[in-house]
């Protein structure tokens, strides 16, 4: 699937979920953080912008964001 982009609406001490610009809402695990561009989970806020890799959860929380990049 292409990278996808959307907000962050909600964050946790080491989770949160996605709403992409379609609608979709996307689980993130904070270890899901594109490690090259160093984003931090506490670099984040709700209403960030962010781009990421869609993918199947198989955990019962739905899709998924990988690779999350905050946008500038």
């Amino acid at each position: 699937m292409a990278r996808t982009t959307g907000k962050v609406k909600t964050l946790k001490e080491k989770f949160g979920f996605i709403r992409s610009d379609s609608g979709a809402k996307y689980f993130f695990h904070g270890g899901a953080l594109d490690k090259m561009s160093g984003l931090k989970l506490e670099d984040l806020q709700p209403g960030d912008r962010v781009e990421f890799d869609p993918a199947e959860h198989d955990g019962g929380k739905g899709p998924r964001a990988l690779l999350v990049r905050k946008l500038s």
